[in-house]
Formats: C-alpha cells, structure tokens, sequence
C-alpha cells in the first residue's frame, strides 16, 4: 500500500470520528433538553402543589378520602 493511501483511509477514518461525536453531542443535547425541561415542569408543579396545601390545610386531612 503507498503512503498516500494509509493517509486517505486515516483521513477519512478521522472524519468519520468527527462526525460520530458531533452525532453524539446533538443526541445528548436533545436528551438534555427533554430531562431539563420535565424536571423543571415537575418541580414548578411542585411548587403550585405546595402553595394550594399551604393555603388550605383541611386537604391533607382529604386525602385518605380521596384515595379511597
């Protein structure tokens, strides 16, 4: 094999690593994206929860009821 075809098959073998890890960071952006924005959706429910509890007690003596 001549030099110059180890160099094209290492070339493109380093390409195509590039573009492998550019695939990567793309789908883990995108997976990022999702788990932040659940998270942040639950934790604002959360809050909204809190509040309703927090301004009337008498719920938390409902609860059993409402999970019968």
């Amino acid at each position: 094999m001549t030099p110059s075809g180890i160099i094209g098959r290492t070339a493109a073998s380093v390409t195509r690593c590039v573009l492998d890890a550019v695939r990567w960071v793309v789908v883990g952006a995108i997976v990022a994206l999702v788990a932040g924005s659940g998270s942040a959706s639950v934790l604002v429910a959360l809050d909204l929860a809190t509040a309703i509890r927090e301004a009337h007690p008498w719920l938390v003596w409902a609860m059993p009821l409402a999970g019968a």
